[in-house]
């Protein structure tokens, strides 16, 4: 029992001062002549930003270096690139404005399939729903409309629809445990936006709340509440609102004004970007409380918030810009990964998604040349493959044609020390 609790002292003591010791934010390099407009991260930690500056540089982007280099995927003329989401299998589908408004990649960027889509004009949200199906919302003449596809984008249906409002635009979706789905929509007239849910898979919908207001971000909890951010509205200054599980009624505003972004992380901690006062507030009590999230951020309004895989937050400002920000640590760690935040250990894989082998640099300090033992294995699954690898300069070779398709998470030991990674197979 001593040498237990010797071992969490220990291990407490060498991570206190390492948090304590950094800002919360740190900024990523970006090209400064385009405006950011999206971004997603695969669950391998590829980072792909989308641009709308309407220059004939606008292009998706990837980074598979934690956003310190970039590289041009394709260039979309004189139109902007606007929505990207991508799905636990890393497959990417991309909405863009002028010819062949929606794509999807199957190969980590690399190539891109036109898919046929039923309107004229991009997409305002994608939402992944399972591994191919898919919910996208675009605007019409008139209204907003949410469309389904089952087959990762070869047929469509519509699942819902506004008639004369011309100024919604549908700005967020989310999906609870049991099932039902939850749509926000932003508006710039009187009598319209609000929040809508289907308990029935989209076959009918019922209002909840909010209208006259500028809602911007859906989001929900492991409990199933849902958090609302709302920018401003006709009949209040906007704030995040929370309608709990099991009940009817939306909270008044627990915190305002002017939200322009929400993330909750597997512990149900809520961050808000936020127009005034600037920046980003975190609550870490289900909403009772807020406080300043500020440390690494310029003294600007803060706008989206996007979450990856890790729970990495990134933060862009509300404004068009090519400002982008992560947090320096994963917003949530589980107890059997503090050795990351202890020796910072990683691997990193060329490529990432693979088909058989890859080249993989050892992040950190340098090691020792040398034969190591390398462990993979998939998430949900027992079974654990075990290789023997050559280390030289901090880099080594990884074959394994002889896996199945997935995810597998990687750790290779190094004498006491312990470096992780996470490769795709497809």
């Amino acid at each position: 029992m001593k040498k237990q609790i010797l071992i969490i002292f220990v291990s407490l003591f060498l991570l206190t001062p390492y948090l304590l010791a950094q800002d919360f934010w740190e900024q990523l390099p970006f090209p400064d002549t385009l405006d950011i407009s999206c971004v997603a991260v695969n669950n391998a930690g590829v980072i792909f930003v989308t641009t709308n500056t309407n220059a004939a540089t606008d292009a998706v982007f990837r980074s598979t270096d934690i956003g310190q280099t970039w590289e041009v995927l394709f260039t979309n003329g004189n139109f902007g690139v606007g929505q990207v989401a991508i799905n636990d299998s890393s497959h990417i589908y991309l909405s863009k404005d002028g010819v062949g408004q929606f794509l999807a990649s199957y190969d980590n960027g690399d190539t891109w399939i036109q898919k046929p889509y039923p309107l004229i004009v991009g997409a305002s949200r994608i939402y992944c729903e399972s591994v191919d199906t898919l919910l996208v919302a675009s605007q019409k003449d008139d209204g907003v409309i949410l469309l389904r596809t089952p087959d990762r984008g070869t047929t469509w249906d519509t699942i819902f629809e506004t008639y004369h409002h011309e100024s919604e635009s549908i700005s967020d979706i989310a999906i609870a445990p049991d099932g039902t789905i939850y749509i926000s929509l932003m508006c710039f007239i009187a009598n319209q936006g609000g929040v809508y849910k289907s308990t029935d898979n989209g076959s009918t919908w019922q209002y909840v709340g909010l209208t006259n207001n500028q809602v911007k971000d859906v989001e929900i909890n492991a409990a199933g509440d849902l958090y609302i951010g709302v920018f401003s509205g006709f009949v209040g200054s906007g704030g995040i609102y929370v309608l709990r599980q099991n009940s009817s009624t939306i909270d008044t505003c627990l915190y305002g004004p002017y939200v322009n972004g929400l993330v909750v992380n597997p512990a149900g901690h809520i961050y808000a970007g936020i127009g005034w006062p600037d920046g980003v507030i975190v609550s870490k009590d289900n909403g009772i409380t807020f406080e300043f999230e500020n440390s690494g951020l310029p003294n600007f309004p803060m706008g989206q918030l996007e979450s990856d895989y890790q729970h990495y937050i990134y933060a862009q400002v509300d404004m068009p810009s090519p400002i982008l920000f992560r947090s320096v640590e994963p917003t949530y760690v589980s107890i059997n990964k503090h050795l990351y935040l202890v020796n910072k250990n990683l691997l990193h894989f060329y490529p990432n998604p693979a088909h058989d082998n890859v080249t993989v640099e050892v992040g950190g300090r340098a090691i020792s040349d040398g034969h190591y033992k390398l462990f993979l294995f998939q998430p949900d699954s027992r079974n654990v493959n075990c290789k023997e690898v050559t280390v030289l300069d901090n880099r080594f070779q990884l074959h394994f044609e002889q896996l199945a398709r997935g995810t597998y998470l990687v750790r290779l030991q190094v004498n006491a020390d312990v470096y992780f990674g996470t490769i795709i197979k497809i």
